[in-house]
């Protein structure tokens, strides 16, 4: 994600949502800052292994600079 620094907005696939390879597991400290996921991506997220209440589609994540040092994790099926 370092290479992510000093860019604000969304993913170039951010409206799309229309695969999982982008599952992540946002750390606890930072996932209620987050905005709630749309039907939309937990919908994706159902057909994804390894779902935690922390699960999140990082192409539907907006950076914002309030974000700035979020951990994620990717989801070891995304390895």
């Amino acid at each position: 994600l370092h290479q992510l620094r000093g860019r604000v907005g969304r993913s170039p696939r951010q409206a799309h949502c229309i695969c999982a390879t982008c599952h992540c597991h946002i750390d606890v400290r930072w996932f209620s800052q987050l905005p709630t996921p749309d039907a939309t991506e937990q919908d994706m997220l159902a057909y994804t292994n390894e779902v935690q209440p922390t699960s999140r589609l990082s192409c539907q994540v907006p950076l914002t600079e309030a974000l700035d040092g979020m951990i994620v994790h990717v989801a070891a099926s995304q390895h």
